[in-house]
């Protein structure tokens, strides 16, 4: 990674697959990502810290926001229609992977995250209806992957100070995006209400 981002040129900014290489990302590559969210793992601000910034290493390397980029190239080519269950497994991955560094919370990272655009891939995936005909299939994986995102933004503005970040993530995830969710939820509820009344007459 450091190599890597040492070059700082565009294609080679990050030794992650881009592009299409996401759907093909195996288990090895999931088993790497859980490995770094468990080394996270209870609220552990001691290695949070040190995934942005290495001081005993002669090369540091932000793993966050190297992360965070990834989570970027996963979105920009993402298509619910299409992609594999590996895709959306990476996703999750992913986004708990960024839960962990922050939670506690991590306010370094936070901000990171925060200053670096992460909401506003948030937005991309809560935007998403997963129950348009087009994404039907891919309801309840989508449902997964968009109710981490709002554990994500939750984890993002836990015991923040500083009034730039909530202001942030209300400027890239603007309030009628949660007002959607909640009609959504709220509709799909309903709908199987009247579904299951149909199948038991006594009701």
């Amino acid at each position: 990674l450091a190599d890597q981002q040492e070059r700082g040129s565009e294609k080679t900014h990050l030794h992650l697959p881009r592009g299409g290489a996401p759907t093909r990302a195996g288990p090895g590559f999931r088993a790497l990502l859980r490995f770094l969210q468990l080394m996270c793992e209870g609220h552990h601000l001691g290695m949070q810290n040190y995934f942005r910034s290495q001081g005993d290493n002669f090369h540091s390397v932000n793993v966050v926001a190297l992360v965070q980029h990834y989570f970027s190239e996963l979105v920009l080519d993402f298509e619910p229609e299409n992609d594999s269950d590996s895709k959306f497994e990476v996703l999750e991955q992913v986004l708990a992977l960024l839960i962990e560094v922050c939670q506690g919370p991590c306010t370094g990272n936070q901000q990171i995250l925060v200053f670096n655009g992460a909401c506003k891939i948030v937005q991309k995936l809560l935007a998403i209806d997963p129950f348009c005909d087009s994404f039907r299939e891919r309801a309840p994986q989508l449902l997964s992957i968009q109710k981490l995102c709002v554990i994500f933004l939750q984890a993002l503005l836990e015991g923040q100070q500083d009034v730039r970040v909530p202001l942030r993530v209300i400027h890239e995830c603007p309030v009628p995006t949660f007002d959607i969710l909640l009609s959504r939820m709220s509709w799909r509820n309903k709908e199987h209400e009247v579904i299951m009344s149909r199948k038991d007459p006594s009701k």
